[in-house]
């Protein structure tokens, strides 16, 4: 059935974000910024996305060719990236995050320094004796090499399974992972919530028109593109200067959510308040949800043993966030329809201070932690 159908179209191409860190975490050192351009791809995707569907609504079109264009938008994606993009960033010039083992170059031969002066050779000197060893080493056979390469791999496979059990199964023991997929759990709630009904909201409750609201909707993805990149370098900002992690921030912008959900609702009938404080919710809200599955992602993952293993760290964050978005469509739909829009905002704030609440522990951890240091 069609349900059975979404999901499966879900599960596709939510795996894609866990490729799309593995690669970028590459660029992380030589490209500053870079995890900023990721996510405000996905807001463009959504703007495009929008006008797309509108557009072939609005036409002589049926609405299954809106389907069969962004189908092919994406075929043509994925050839792009399957026959342009480099395995390595050395291949294109740029420098690494990460050592690959057959770079590493084995320590240089120290070179003898030049002797000053000129000592004559002793003449008379009586050579030395040379004595020829008892017994050599046995030399390996091509044998012990292939079981040697065995074993390190072996010790190898064993160490990432054990970091990846030390994720999955005892994930407590992975600093912020449970916080930030909790708080990522509210802020991805909020945010497709008002993603979805934002466009009914402004139609149905504030009697726009269906352009002037595909407009004003399209607000909310372009503060979360400024968002993005704002946020973004504001805390690597703090945490090359000031030695201050993401987690204060993320909990600010929770906060401020809370404010500016109760401004919009009651001050936001105009067209241009609405504008405003639509592309503000974006700003700290769709940023926010950009951040917490990329950038803190890749600090947390900093964090596990083996390095290796931060498509794991995110798939954790990004699976229990994805849990949000699906089961907050629910209580959702049913208290637009039985309490009406008043009631959902204050849903709404709740789910952005429950966000922030997640993130006490480890704020209040970091802020100990600063205290001891400057002590």
């Amino acid at each position: 059935d069609k349900s059975s159908r979404g999901a499966g179209l879900y599960f596709i191409f939510s795996s894609g974000s866990f490729h799309c860190l593995w690669v970028i975490r590459d660029l992380q050192k030589s490209c500053r910024g870079v995890y900023g351009i990721w996510g405000a791809n996905g807001s463009i995707g959504n703007i495009l996305g929008g006008f797309i569907a509108s557009w072939f609504l609005s036409s002589s079109f049926s609405w299954d060719y809106s389907f069969y264009f962004t189908a092919g938008l994406s075929a043509c994606a994925v050839l792009f990236i399957s026959f342009l993009l480099p395995t390595n960033p050395k291949e294109v010039g740029l420098e690494s995050s990460y050592i690959q083992l057959e770079e590493i170059q084995p320590e240089e031969v120290p070179i003898l320094q030049e002797t000053k002066g000129f000592e004559e050779p002793r003449i008379f000197e009586e050579p030395r004796s040379f004595e020829e060893p008892k017994s050599f080493p046995e030399a390996k056979s091509f044998e012990d090499e292939i079981t040697l390469e065995e074993r390190e791999k072996e010790e190898s496979w064993k160490d990432k399974m054990s970091s990846f059990l030390e994720v999955l199964v005892r994930p407590f023991s992975v600093p912020g992972l449970i916080p930030f997929s909790l708080c990522y759990f509210c802020v991805k709630l909020v945010n497709y919530s008002l993603l979805f009904w934002l466009p009914f909201y402004l139609s149905q409750h504030l009697e726009f028109d269906d352009k002037t609201a595909a407009v004003l909707a399209s607000m909310y993805d372009i503060g979360g593109i400024v968002g993005g990149f704002t946020i973004g370098a504001f805390t690597d900002f703090l945490l090359r200067k000031y030695k201050i992690e993401r987690a204060p921030t993320i909990f600010t912008t929770c906060l401020l959510s809370i404010l500016f959900l109760y401004l919009y609702y009651h001050y936001g009938d105009g067209t241009v308040a609405n504008m405003t404080m639509m592309a503000i919710l974006g700003f700290l809200i769709s940023s926010t949800s950009n951040l917490i599955p990329s950038v803190c992602a890749a600090d947390i993952g900093q964090q596990v043993k083996n390095k290796d293993l931060l498509a794991t760290v995110t798939g954790v964050i990004d699976g229990i966030g994805s849990a949000g978005s699906a089961f907050g469509q629910l209580p959702t739909a049913a208290i637009s329809k039985h309490y009406g829009w008043e009631a959902l905002y204050y849903f709404l704030m709740g789910g952005a201070g429950l966000a922030a609440l997640c993130l006490t522990p480890t704020l209040l951890r970091q802020i100990i932690r600063r205290y001891q240091d400057f002590s």
